[in-house]
């Protein structure tokens, strides 16, 4: 694990239980040996170490029921202090396990699906008050206003902002939490989006490894729901100047439901979001990289591991 993860999760604001599990679980799994808790605090701050014992002591029992046979064990001892060993297993099951837990993550995840949601509905389905729900959703638009997206709470609550950084979002909390199309949550045909991915790279004469083909495929599962999503893309001056800079493979027929904007859209997004080492048919016209590009894939970027 990375600190790129970390900072991921800070930026989707997501509460500091998690974040201090996530923390604890990346020093450890850096660190070569032992670690006591007063040294581990020394390294995470604004916790205190009985704060920090009181989680390793939380970790160890989930860690514990999801690798019984102990491929993966948090050892904690009086003597030594504290270590992560494992062995061919990574930490991200754990890791998805406490995001789903989390009224940030649930409501991020509900919003970007649906784009809106009766308020009522929710903080009863949460067992939340109107007040818990009302100052979460002020939280996360401390985070999402940087991206140019923002959380409106009345009866309803609705995701309103820029469509072009919405689909970019949406797709970077996908991959942050889940990497792959397969591992989403509910989704009753995954064959369906992994049969259309493997069309339109067919159509672009684009051959990727399966490991970048998961990666493709849930990039097309976002931006399909986009499509469907029914909101008009509409594109401010600043990237109507982004698209002019750059020549684009036609639109296939296939995908008669996307409008010529979206297509490009979708293939400008895979070019700069240094995701994969294609160009997707894309070129640009000028040698020069507009700002406005390097600063979306810098912001895509730090959603990436």
């Amino acid at each position: 694990m990375k600190n790129e993860h970390k900072q991921s999760i800070m930026l989707l604001g997501l509460d500091k239980e998690f974040l201090l599990k996530t923390q604890l679980l990346q020093l450890l799994d850096d660190a070569d040996n032992f670690l006591t808790t007063n040294e581990i605090a020394q390294r995470i701050s604004h916790f205190s170490a009985d704060t920090i014992q009181q989680t390793c002591r939380l970790l160890k029992d989930d860690l514990q029921a999801l690798h019984p046979s102990s491929e993966c064990e948090l050892i904690i001892s009086k003597r030594y202090g504290i270590r992560l060993t494992r062995n061919n297993v990574t930490l991200k099951q754990l890791i998805n396990f406490y995001a789903e837990q989390d009224l940030s993550f649930i409501l991020l995840r509900k919003i970007l699906h649906y784009r809106e949601l009766t308020s009522v509905d929710f903080y009863e389905e949460q067992h939340i008050s109107e007040s818990t729900l009302r100052r979460k959703v002020k939280s996360i638009n401390t985070n999402l206003n940087k991206y140019d997206i923002h959380i409106t709470f009345a009866q309803k609550i609705k995701l309103t902002g820029s469509e072009f950084a919405i689909r970019s979002f949406y797709f970077s909390f996908l991959f942050l939490l889940y990497r792959q199309l397969t591992s989403l949550p509910l989704l009753d045909e995954p064959g369906i989006f992994e049969s259309r991915s493997l069309k339109i790279l067919d159509y672009l004469e684009i051959h990727l490894t399966m490991k970048e083909f998961d990666v493709f495929a849930l990039v097309y599962y976002a931006y399909e729901h986009g499509v469907h999503s029914g909101v008009p893309f509409q594109l401010s001056n600043e990237e109507e100047e982004i698209f002019h800079q750059f020549h684009f493979p036609a639109k296939p027929l296939f995908l008669n439901n996307w409008s010529l904007i979206e297509w490009q859209f979708f293939l400008l997004f895979l070019y700069s979001s240094e995701l994969f080492d294609y160009n997707f048919g894309v070129i640009f016209k000028d040698s020069a990289i507009p700002n406005a590009l390097k600063d979306s894939g810098n912001w895509i970027a730090a959603f990436q591991k």
